[in-house]
């Protein structure tokens, strides 16, 4: 039989050891949640990878330069013109390398160049523009999204526009980006109005067909990337463009900054316009200088 001080002395006790280890519970749980948001925001103040995308562009014409840039290393994109003697090939080529595939769809330039069959023109009233734009699309396989060829006087055209972008919407899962062909251009406002996934490239690498311009541009596209986050380019299946890529590219991890799929880069931008040209791409861009030595 357990005396009257003994079952009281022993109830303290339980009643103690019960305190302590709320106490000591308690301890753990705030010291958990002070663990979780210090690393929440550890995560949250580390910068995301800097990222470029590449869409080399006019791929149909020539079968030898367009086989050599879809051997280009990395997830670039290849947007085949329609009508053009080897848009299905490369096309079928660039798709089994685990490239994704593009239409460069024809849109009327201003000055008098030769836009090519296929091209949408401002005198197209929508249901000739939705029937080229129709056949265009049928005429290359595993297309993921549309970037315009040429479209300076076009893509200034509000109502065609609104017309091609929601015709291209109907057709579900591509994106499209504005090639910006002209500072007018209003496909990228038209694109975003009808619901596209849709971004603008930001620079053009081999306007000047020269080594030593293309790494300059390069360079630049490199130090666009770290200042906004994300850089995306256009180039060509030129000699000197598909020489200066395979050296460029597998500099890219040593220089902190990844080569990711056009349509990941696009749908990112899309979700996140702040990562939309931050900085003139065409003005000075910190840290562009020295990137790569552009005397070689």
């Amino acid at each position: 039989m357990v005396c009257c001080c003994c079952e009281v002395e022993g109830v303290r006790v339980v009643r103690r050891i019960i305190s302590e280890g709320s106490v000591w519970m308690n301890n753990i749980v705030v010291t958990g949640f002070l663990l979780v948001a210090w690393m929440t925001i550890a995560v949250a103040e580390e910068p995301a990878p800097a990222t470029i995308a590449l869409v080399i562009d006019d791929v149909g014409y020539l079968l030898a330069p367009g086989l050599r840039a879809i051997a280009l290393p990395g997830p670039l994109a290849y947007s085949v013109l329609p009508h053009t003697p080897y848009a299905v090939s490369l096309a079928e080529a660039a798709h089994r390398a685990g490239k994704e595939v593009m239409l460069h769809l024809p849109m009327e330039p201003r000055e008098g160049l030769s836009l090519g069959p296929g091209g949408l023109l401002h005198t197209m009233n929508h249901l000739e523009l939705s029937q080229t734009l129709r056949t265009d699309l049928a005429l290359i396989p595993h297309i993921r999204g549309v970037n315009n060829h040429m479209g300076s006087l076009l893509t200034q055209q509000s109502e065609a526009m609104a017309w091609v972008m929601a015709d291209i919407k109907s057709h579900e899962g591509l994106f499209f980006i504005d090639s910006r062909t002209t500072a007018a251009t209003v496909a990228l406002d038209a694109a975003q109005k009808a619901g596209l996934s849709a971004t603008r490239r930001d620079l053009f690498l081999d306007n000047v067909s020269q080594p030593a311009a293309i790494r300059v541009q390069f360079a630049r596209l490199v130090a666009l990337a770290r200042l906004q986050g994300t850089a995306l380019g256009i180039a060509h299946p030129r000699p000197a463009t598909l020489q200066m890529l395979e050296d460029l590219l597998p500099r890219l991890p040593a220089l902190g900054v990844r080569l990711r799929p056009v349509s990941e880069t696009v749908a990112r931008r899309a979700a996140n316009p702040t990562l939309l040209q931050r900085y003139n791409p065409y003005g000075p861009l910190p840290g562009a200088e020295g990137i790569f030595d552009t005397e070689k």
